[in-house]
């Protein structure tokens, strides 16, 4: 028994994975069929793994090299329900329960949001094995947790009259939804400063889109551009995981001009956010996104629609306010507009 919990763990410790999948519980999408249920990692978080994997393998050859480091700074940009949050709040619990003495934030735009962080965080805490769970020796809801091992969480919200992080450091840091933020301010000039400059940085800000004026696109883009140094892009559209988003069409369904101009963007678009790999869109996701879309043209919110379910960063920035042009027109162009066509009007990589 005691050479089992020690490989435990020690396995927990050094492996996400195998700590994830046998003892990380979730509250389970209702695709699946709701509950609580161990984690099992879907496409988009696969994504965004591969992406974090990396980093840290900078990270420890910076460390062996004895260069500065940043750590892991990931920005993901999302369609929406693709399991970003509860994603990470798996890396902090993990990080939280097998190390020690590490300090952690989690951050959203408002009170409600930050208390379902806690819920989710309380479950899976209330559901650890009990020989690779710390104790807690602090516990209020929606404010704080500390562990006997010298770990603190603590979660705060954009609202909050004191700046986000200020006078403290942290090693692991959880914003959502930045997009929705009251004031996106205390991100900039509070939050971003209170990351040290360590291999043993952890830092996550992920968000959809919410128009084009706001903090999000200027901070995603400049990132995605390699202009902010020292964060990583993650982008991961709507059709990330076919399971979420599919619908079976009519024995007679055939795909509409637009679609398939949208499944020839997406074959397209999909290397940069897979690492190369082109994406065929399969029927079920194609019907769902052409049946999805009708219904809100009929409402006349296909921005919403675009913003919501992208399949490109440029698809989920859009205008707020009316155009001279239809959202249906400038959609069209969009299209059918090509890299090639882009570059030969000379226009900007990321306006595009």
């Amino acid at each position: 028994m005691q050479m089992f919990i020690l490989n435990e763990r020690l396995m927990s410790q050094i492996d996400f994975r195998y700590w994830a999948e046998r003892y990380y519980h979730i509250e389970q999408d209702a695709r699946l069929g709701g509950g609580i249920r161990l984690l099992k990692l879907w496409n988009p978080q696969e994504i965004a793994y591969r992406v974090i994997q990396e980093r840290e393998l900078e990270c420890f050859e910076e460390y062996l090299a004895g260069d500065p480091s940043d750590g892991i700074l990931i920005a993901w940009h999302k369609a929406r329900q693709l399991g970003a949050t509860a994603f990470i709040r798996a890396l902090s619990t993990h990080l939280q329960t097998t190390n020690q003495e590490v300090r952690s934030l989690a951050a959203s735009a408002n009170e409600d949001m930050v208390g379902e962080l806690y819920v989710r965080d309380n479950i899976a805490y209330d559901k650890l094995a009990w020989y690779i769970c710390p104790i807690r020796t602090y516990n209020v809801k929606d404010y704080q947790m500390s562990f006997d091992t010298n770990c603190r969480l603590i979660y705060q919200h954009s609202k909050q009259e004191i700046g986000l992080g200020t006078g403290r450091q942290f090693d692991f840091v959880h914003v959502t939804e930045a997009s929705l933020w009251y004031n996106t301010a205390v991100i900039t000039f509070s939050l971003l400063p209170a990351i040290p400059q360590s291999y043993r940085t952890r830092a996550f800000i992920e968000s959809t889109a919410n128009g084009r004026d706001y903090f999000w696109m200027p901070f995603t883009e400049s990132v995605r551009n390699g202009r902010k140094i020292g964060w990583r892009y993650c982008f991961v559209p709507y059709y990330a995981e076919p399971m979420k988003y599919s619908r079976k069409p009519p024995a007679d369904w055939v795909p509409s001009e637009i679609s398939l101009a949208h499944a020839n963007k997406v074959y397209e678009t999909s290397p940069e956010f897979f690492f190369g790999k082109h994406i065929t869109l399969p029927k079920y996701t194609l019907y769902w996104w052409e049946s999805t879309r009708n219904y809100y043209v009929d409402q006349d919110d296909l921005p919403k629609f675009l913003t919501n379910y992208c399949a490109t960063p440029e698809e989920s920035f859009q205008n707020t306010g009316k155009s001279g042009f239809s959202s249906r027109l400038v959609e069209k162009w969009r299209m059918a507009a090509s890299f090639e066509t882009a570059q030969a009007y000379g226009v900007p990589d990321g306006i595009y």
